[in-house]
């Protein structure tokens, strides 16, 4: 959680708001959790959100839908977070780039 909590911290800092939360899967060997991390009065909170669970006998199949609806889920959240982020870092670099720019035409005179 620990590490889960810096990544969410760092894209909050990056993005300039608390607004952003990270979910994340934790396992135990077949069984796994998903996790929603967000920021609440500048304290972390972690709730469960579902279980994802990978079948071992084909009687476990039925549990197989849930856990894959569960799954997309999950990608859904982390395509949306890595496009604020990608977006923030290509507005960053275009702003920093004409600085360069300024840089060397200073040192050059």
């Amino acid at each position: 959680m620990r590490i889960n909590a810096c990544i969410t911290n760092d894209i909050n800092l990056l993005l300039r708001t608390t607004d952003n939360e990270t979910v994340y899967f934790d396992f135990e060997g077949r069984n796994s959790y998903l996790v929603n991390l967000f920021t609440y009065q500048n304290c972390f909170i972690a709730y469960k959100v579902g279980s994802f669970n990978i079948p071992k006998r084909l009687v476990d199949l039925d549990k197989l839908r849930s856990s894959l609806i569960i799954l997309f889920n999950w990608k859904e959240s982390t395509i949306n977070v890595s496009s604020q982020v990608i977006c923030t870092l290509g507005r960053n670099e275009d702003e920093y780039a004409l600085a360069d720019v300024a840089i060397d035409f200073v040192e050059s005179i």
